[in-house]
This record gives C-alpha cells, sequence and structure tokens, in this order.
C-alpha cells in the first residue's frame, strides 16, 4: 500500500478491526489514537498532530478515521 503521506481518509481504515487499523497506521508512518468506544467519547488531549489518525470504534471495528 502507497504511504498516505498526511492525507487520511474514512476508506482506507472504515471496516477494519482496531488492531489492523493500528498496524496499517503505524506501517504508514502515522501515530494513531482511540477517541470514542461504542458511542462513548475518551478523553483525549486538545493537541493537534498532523501525523497522527484519530479512531472512532464499534465492536473493535473503525466506524471513522480522521487526522489529528
Amino acid at each position: 500500500m502507497a504511504k498516505n503521506f498526511g492525507i487520511v481518509g474514512d476508506k482506507e481504515y472504515k471496516g477494519m478491526s482496531l488492531e489492523d487499523a493500528q498496524k496499517m497506521a503505524e506501517q504508514n508512518g502515522f501515530s494513531s489514537r482511540v477517541v470514542e468506544i461504542d458511542g462513548k467519547s475518551l478523553m483525549v488531549s486538545a493537541e493537534i498532530k498532523n501525523n497522527r489518525i484519530n479512531f472512532r470504534v464499534r465492536n473493535n471495528i473503525i466506524t471513522e478515521a480522521y487526522p489529528g
């Protein structure tokens, strides 16, 4: 898979397991964090990073992925 170079979209991660999505993000040079699990928001810093992907997860499956 080609490197993402800072452009992140749902299509690449949506539907993947959390574990697989985290591995793929790391392989593409990104850090990642989970910001929501099963509809419950988690406490996260307000710091925005251009090399990080935020994941929303339901039943261990990525429902949304976005940069930050």
